[in-house]
């Protein structure tokens, strides 16, 4: 008799065990990500990310055509971002020079912006620093 009522505890443990880790995946697997946290510190980590990236570096500095280099940051950055509901703009001008936002996103939110100066390796004979300038925004939709 002791030996059943030992195995009987064993079971009911183990089915209190499974209920509860049950529940906690329920309750994991309904949390989302609060809207209001600040996309604005989202910035600095993209923005080292195009510094790390020796091809990234190489190519803002190298005065190749600005608009494809720019496109081609763009789709960097946005493989990187873990929130598709964020929207960014890549500027790249000289570092004498403004950067703006063309054209102004049609939108209700605010619109955050960092920037960085980025040149190439210390292998390039040539010296062209650029101003690296990312616009981020939450998406309308």
């Amino acid at each position: 008799m002791v030996n059943k009522r030992g195995f009987m505890r064993v079971v009911e443990a183990t089915i209190a065990v499974v209920i509860i880790l049950t529940a906690l995946v329920f309750l994991s697997a309904q949390r989302s990500v609060p809207d209001n946290r600040d996309i604005g510190l989202v910035l600095p980590g993209l923005l080292d990310e195009i510094a790390r990236n020796l091809t990234l570096r190489e190519n803002v500095a190298e005065n190749l055509d600005e608009e494809e280099i720019e496109e081609f940051v763009e789709i960097s950055l946005r493989a990187r971002m873990e929130n598709p509901a964020l929207s960014i703009t890549v500027e790249i001008c000289n570092v004498s020079e403004m950067c703006f936002l063309e054209p102004y996103p049609d939108t209700e939110q605010d619109i955050f912006a960092s920037e960085r100066v980025i040149s190439g390796s210390i292998k390039n004979e040539t010296f062209y620093p650029k101003k690296v300038k990312v616009f981020m925004w939450r998406s309308d939709s």
